[in-house]
């Protein structure tokens, strides 16, 4: 995995646009308090391509995998583009970091950049984040990270840190799987808004393959499909790569897990591991899901890529009904 180096040096803050400039002289006036922002820079080295290392960073869920998950923040929209789009990040108390990309920095493949635009909190925390790529060699990239902020390098260095051990770790599966599998896959998935349906969306749609969303409402744009669990639409996986993923929760009732399993589906991923329990979650269950995979993250890549009905399953929780199938190696690199 990569290694980040950094090195930091202190400027005093000049921000980009007129109100940045008079929120700040507000704040000195008022209370005497001058921001001064520091010069950051961290980097990494990643085996992969730069054309291929700036093109993750542009597709949906790039973001996503790149926000650490201790960070006390939500991905509430995601930048439609790095020229000039917007993303938004949720923050506690109804705060929201946008992050404006700055067409004058943008040079495809070799930089993009971005930096808060949301009062009340880039009068407090002026930020800019210049994402730089160089490549090193043919399947080799140098990424380089210049921020300018007032947080102190020791909060910083964990998220980056982070950052460029996600960014080489994703590269490295989706080159794995690549080597399996070229194409692109369509996967279909309930409980896309979960805790493990997120993490995995994002790292399918940053490998550029699409995903559909399976929810139990109207469905909000084309990447979603409604779905009733007790009587689903026979038509509901229609141009699905024959994979799908049930993360919604408990098992799916008979009449999903029907569809599912006898509607051609190659692969299914199931988040508990236990397919014999009922639809209240006791075991004993009548609903019976082959070929069933619990796994995590980059292990999900892997199995749906090589298609295996089971991968390596994590020992049940103390005081948890059913055994879950049989172990078995698990797939792929991760």
């Amino acid at each position: 995995m990569p290694t980040t180096s950094m090195s930091t040096s202190s400027s005093w803050s000049a921000p980009h646009d007129r109100a940045g400039t008079h929120a700040q002289a507000l704040l000195a006036h008022r209370y005497g308090v001058m921001v001064m922002a520091m010069a950051h820079t961290f980097g990494c080295r990643v085996d992969a391509p730069v054309d291929e290392v700036f093109a993750w960073h542009a597709r949906p869920g790039a973001i996503q995998r790149l926000t650490p998950p201790w960070l006390p923040v939500r991905v509430a929209a995601e930048a439609a583009s790095l020229r000039d789009g917007r993303a938004v990040l949720a923050l506690p108390g109804g705060l929201r970091w946008v992050a404006q990309h700055d067409p004058a920095a943008y040079d495809p493949p070799r930089r993009f950049a971005d930096e808060l635009a949301s009062l009340p909190l880039r009068a407090a925390l002026p930020w800019r984040h210049i994402h730089e790529f160089a490549a090193v060699a043919p399947s080799s990239t140098r990424v380089t990270d210049h921020i300018t902020s007032p947080l102190p390098a020791g909060l910083l260095r964990p998220m980056m840190g982070y950052r460029h051990r996600q960014l080489a770790g994703d590269l490295a599966a989706h080159r794995w799987a690549r080597q399996l599998r070229s194409g692109p896959l369509t996967v279909a998935i309930t409980g896309s808004s979960g805790l493990v349906g997120s993490a995995l969306t994002a790292l399918l749609t940053s490998g550029g393959h699409r995903v559909i969303r399976l929810v139990r409402r109207a469905p909000a744009d084309d990447g979603e499909r409604r779905w009733d669990p007790e009587d689903p639409d026979p038509g509901l996986l229609r141009d699905t790569s024959a994979l799908a993923v049930h993360l919604a929760g408990l098992p799916a009732p008979a009449g999903a897990a029907a569809l599912l399993v006898n509607g051609g589906v190659a692969a299914l991923i199931h988040q508990h591991g236990c397919p014999e329990r009922d639809n209240h979650g006791r075991g004993g269950g009548s609903c019976r899901m082959r070929p069933v995979l619990t796994v995590w993250d980059r292990t999900m890549l892997s199995a749906l890529i090589a298609q295996r009905s089971r991968v390596q399953i994590p020992p049940p929780l103390p005081g948890s009904a059913g055994q879950g199938p049989d172990r078995q190696e698990a797939v792929g690199p991760f």
